[in-house]
């Protein structure tokens, strides 16, 4: 009986092992999407930044 109830405990600690797992994939999973949604962004203010300055710059010159 004892040994019954020790197995059930393991089983519960391993399916909460494997549940614990798994919320720690799909959160680094969101982190690297929020990442790359972060350098893409900074991307994006960077090259429309550096137009604007060649627009900015054509004008005062020309």
């Amino acid at each position: 009986m004892k040994a019954k109830t020790h197995s059930k405990k393991e089983a519960l600690a391993e399916q909460l092992n494997q549940q614990t797992m798994t919320d720690i994939k799909n959160s680094a999973i969101v982190l690297s999407l929020f990442a790359n949604l972060f350098i893409f962004t900074t991307w994006l203010v960077l090259e429309a930044t550096e137009e604007f300055n060649s627009d900015v710059i054509a004008y005062l010159q020309g």
